[in-house]
């Protein structure tokens, strides 16, 4: 919170080209308890002591000779880039004043002056300043935070299998303003297969990220050790659903790789339904499977079996691809197939930008939910 002594210790700046206007201001200033108080004479001087010192309060007279007020506030704009100004102008002329305000001023103060009324503008001037750069510093540090809680759910270095070809991408929904609950991983088993994992936690916000966070790596843990897809996710439900923390429910979809056959096993908790796209260009559409993780605590997970050959690629996507909308219509499944249909012969990196290029065209420019893609393709066939 702001107290009377951060506004005090405020940096101000005078400006004023008559130098008895400079010292009387000064003087009150001093008087009223300030103590950094600067000053200039010259106007072409303002950006250049604003750029190095950050004052919190510009106090600047409107009329001087060779660059008047107006000007030094279009400088200074190029340096405050998030539009405010702490300016209070000076001026002897009624009608600058609302020409003032509509340039950015904050707030101004008439000649001759009125010293009480100087002091009680400069105070609350400085109060809101002060307030403006502490909530500032606050969405900052919380977007810090944000970002690193999202960084969180994603692997830093997935793992890729040789013969292999692998593609990753996530996007936020409205990066900064929450924190969303995608995640997905891509690791080494215990028996030296490849598991890729792809999942989404209900709702938004810290709560959701912490589920995503603790499904993640349930999931991780338990496929490691027994390479099972349907009973990694068995176990992680029962862990889930067992926890007094979570309120959300997860969908989630694992695939366990053997990298010499190409054959795949793999379990979906409701999660949208990966596909293979197959060299000649035809789409497999996999299994979306039962209830997604935390809504029941006994649900036995179904495993499926599927093959890579050469040139296939296995396709995992958030539902921020799949419900990209157009009004209320959906790109839906049939949406990503018809994409990934005309993706013939692309690698995986343009297999995902195509996915993601279709999605934001649907969506006008913009994805109503983060979106999250992993494509794995099978490069060569080992004999």
């Amino acid at each position: 919170m702001i107290n009377s002594s951060d506004i005090l210790n405020a940096k101000v700046l005078i400006v004023d080209d008559l130098e008895a206007n400079v010292r009387l201001l000064d003087q009150m200033l001093r008087n009223a308890g300030y103590a950094s108080i600067a000053s200039t004479m010259d106007p072409h001087e303002v950006c250049e002591l604003h750029h190095k010192n950050r004052y919190d309060l510009i106090l600047l007279d409107l009329q001087m000779p060779g660059m008047d007020g107006f000007q030094v506030m279009e400088g200074l704009k190029e340096i405050e880039t998030d539009g405010y100004l702490p300016v209070l102008v000076i001026t002897a002329e009624p009608g600058h004043k609302l020409r003032a305000l509509q340039a950015g001023a904050k707030d101004f103060i008439s000649k001759p002056f009125d010293l009480a009324e100087v002091r009680a503008r400069v105070y609350n001037m400085l109060e809101v300043r002060l307030l403006h750069m502490e909530t500032k510093n606050y969405s900052k540090a919380l977007l810090e935070q944000h970002n690193l809680l999202q960084r969180a759910l994603l692997p830093g270095e997935p793992h890729i299998t040789s013969g292999y070809q692998l593609a990753t991408k996530f996007i936020p929904g409205a990066p900064g303003k929450y924190i969303g609950g995608d995640f997905y991983d891509v690791f080494e088993t215990e028996d030296g297969r490849t598991a890729i994992l792809i999942g989404d936690v209900s709702g938004k916000g810290v709560e959701s990220a912490a589920m995503a966070a603790a499904t993640r790596s349930t999931v991780r843990a338990f496929a490691y050790d027994s390479g099972d897809p349907a009973q990694a996710l068995d176990h992680t439900n029962v862990v889930i659903s067992q926890s007094p923390t979570y309120d959300h429910f997860a969908t989630a979809f694992l695939a366990v790789l053997d990298p010499e056959t190409g054959r795949f096993t793999y379990s979906s908790a409701a999660h949208p339904p990966a596909m293979v796209r197959r060299a000649d260009g035809t789409v497999d559409l996999l299994n979306n499977g039962q209830l997604p993780i935390g809504v029941k605590s006994k649900v036995e997970y179904q495993l499926h079996e599927s093959r890579l050959a050469a040139g296939d690629q296995l396709v995992m996507y958030t539902d921020g691809i799949s419900e990209a909308r157009k009004g209320k219509i959906m790109l839906n499944i049939e949406g990503i197939q018809e994409t990934l249909a005309k993706c013939h012969n692309c690698s995986p990196d343009e297999t995902l930008e195509a996915l993601f290029e279709a999605a934001l065209e649907f969506g006008g420019g913009h994805l109503v939910d983060d979106a999250a893609v992993v494509i794995i393709e099978r490069r060569t066939e080992v004999l």
